[in-house]
């Protein structure tokens, strides 16, 4: 048997959701088998005679709704119309929802404009409501795109009821005005001589940016990636050394790029110490050739003895190395800036010994024992370094840990850090030694790659005055010297 229970309610209306069949509350016996009911209040039946539309009064011809005087009152809503600076012309509008306190809700909006010749329907905009009566979706603003530059165009909304009933917002109205001006970004960059590069733009100006994008391509190939985007005006791209690149800046402002210049730029690697290079010599050269060039600041001669050459054959990196038979060396003279008897300093080459080989030489001794630092390699022992004072005698020593190897490159280093005196090889201290007073000094040249017996290679040369480069185990350099 069917529970049954009396539905009390006065002024309540009872809406079958199935079946749309209405009727008053206090009538209603609800029934287990009736799937769904609604009640609503009885102004809420659009055949209740408690509220009525009126006709349009409107010049327009828009309808102005009104209530009958015994009905809740609806607050308009209020509108806002603005023609932002923008690159396509537009007004934006927007309104407040109509808000009642009681009574039937607002179901839908129509917004009007007059370009003129008086106000006409725009759009229509329902709003949705759940079986509790919430709001469940409505719009409250209009893009208005078919407006033209130096337009003035008005707006109002009307929100209404099921019943009709309606409420007229504000007129507001907006001047379309030109387009303004966009300056793009200019974008400069910087090597950092490090593998870096970094990127620097200016902000575009004339209208709000989205966002900026920063493009790099292989110089030359205008093949662009992208590798930021975001609101900075900056950034630090990591790069190949040696490689080139070009760069471009997009500011994207209302959905479209305006780029900047495009900027090339070579990623070389730099020296932070390069001003404290008193020579530099890259061995590069044609096979067989006889210039040997200083690219340090300072530009010295360099002299020959004997025959050394560039070699292309056996090299590590550039073009070439020099090759030094027997007795054969390149030098160039001494001066204020290539003395070390204080100071830090730093020696660095790589070197490479062939088969036989008795011994390679890079001294400034003049076959004297008053010199500020000797570096020995042989065929039947480890690597030596060593200096002596003012008076002849010795002062520090330093022997490598094994029997140097050849047929291969090797890096080679001697270091003077305050008081201590390091040998590297291949970026591995070999030994270390203190003395803290004056080394010798003397007028000689110094020598480069002075070889006895059969040939020895020698590859980027280094000298620098005043900078320890290394104090402790490090990795080669991957590549020439720097220039600058």
């Amino acid at each position: 048997m069917a529970r049954r229970q009396r539905l009390l309610g006065r002024g309540m209306i009872a809406v079958c959701m199935r079946s749309g069949i209405k009727c008053h509350a206090s009538e209603l016996v609800r029934d287990g088998r009736i799937p769904s009911l609604m009640v609503l209040p009885e102004w809420a039946d659009p055949a209740h005679p408690q509220e009525r539309p009126y006709v349009p009064d409107d010049k327009e011809g828009v309808p102005s709704w009104q209530a009958s005087p015994d009905s809740p009152p609806i607050t308009p809503p209020v509108l806002d119309a603005t023609a932002p600076p923008s690159l396509d012309p537009e007004v934006d509008v927007t309104w407040t929802a109509a808000v009642r306190a009681a009574g039937p809700p607002i179901t839908e909006y129509e917004l009007y404009r007059d370009a003129g010749a008086g106000f006409v329907l725009l759009g229509t905009y329902p709003v949705t409501y759940n079986m509790f009566g919430g709001i469940t979706a409505q719009t409250l603003s209009y893009i208005d795109l078919a407006v033209s530059v130096g337009g003035t165009y008005g707006y109002k909304v009307v929100g209404l009821t099921e019943q009709g009933q309606g409420s007229t917002s504000n007129v507001d109205s907006a001047t379309v005005s030109a387009a303004p001006t966009i300056v793009a970004p200019v974008l400069s960059a910087i090597n950092n001589g490090d593998g870096t590069i970094t990127l620097n733009w200016t902000a575009a100006t004339g209208l709000p940016v989205t966002a900026y994008r920063l493009y790099r391509s292989p110089q030359g190939a205008r093949t662009y990636s992208l590798i930021y985007t975001g609101p900075l005006l900056t950034f630090l791209d990591s790069v190949v050394i040696d490689d080139s690149y070009d760069y471009r800046v997009d500011a994207l402002i209302d959905g479209v790029d305006f780029p900047s210049n495009v900027v090339s730029i070579a990623a070389a690697e730099t020296d932070p110490y390069f001003a404290n290079v008193v020579a530099l010599l890259h061995m590069n050269g044609a096979d067989g050739g006889s210039t040997f060039t200083d690219n340090s600041s300072y530009a010295r001669t360099i002299s020959l003895t004997g025959t050394p050459t560039t070699v292309t054959a056996i090299k590590k990196y550039g073009t070439a190395a020099m090759s030094a038979p027997a007795s054969s060396y390149v030098s160039f003279a001494d001066s204020p800036e290539v003395r070390i008897a204080t100071g830090d300093f730093t020696i660095e080459f790589w070197a490479y010994r062939a088969s036989g080989s008795t011994s390679i030489d890079f001294h400034k001794q003049a076959f004297t024992s008053v010199y500020p630092c000797r570096i020995t390699i042989t065929n039947s022992s480890a690597i030596g370094a060593s200096g002596g004072n003012a008076v002849g005698a010795g002062v520090y020593s330093l022997t490598g840990l094994a029997t140097f190897p050849s047929a291969q490159w090797v890096h080679v280093a001697v270091t003077r850090s305050g008081s201590t005196f390091r040998l590297f090889q291949d970026g591995v201290l070999q030994a270390s030694a203190t003395y803290a007073g004056t080394l010798g000094e003397n007028t000689a040249n110094w020598r480069i790659g002075e070889a006895a017996g059969s040939t020895g290679l020698t590859d980027d040369y280094r000298f620098t005055v005043g900078v320890a480069r290394y104090t402790s185990d490090f990795t080669p350099p991957a590549r020439q010297f720097p220039d600058s």
